[in-house]
């Protein structure tokens, strides 16, 4: 699927194609590598649509 987005202000635009939406590094604890993308900054995604799944930061 293709998605468009762009930061806050509009100055900086992308675009990619992706099933899922997802920062680029390692998970704290297994190492696996991660990519990820604030879903808010994709063009014309209803949040209401997508299953949200809740993580816990603090205790990463």
């Amino acid at each position: 699927m293709q998605h468009a987005g762009s930061c806050h202000c509009g100055r900086i635009a992308f675009e990619l194609e992706t099933d899922a939406p997802i920062t680029e590094g390692a998970n704290p604890k297994t190492g696996q590598a991660t990519i990820a993308v604030n879903v808010r900054c994709i063009t014309g995604l209803d949040l209401t649509t997508r299953s949200v799944q809740r993580i816990d930061g603090a205790s990463l």
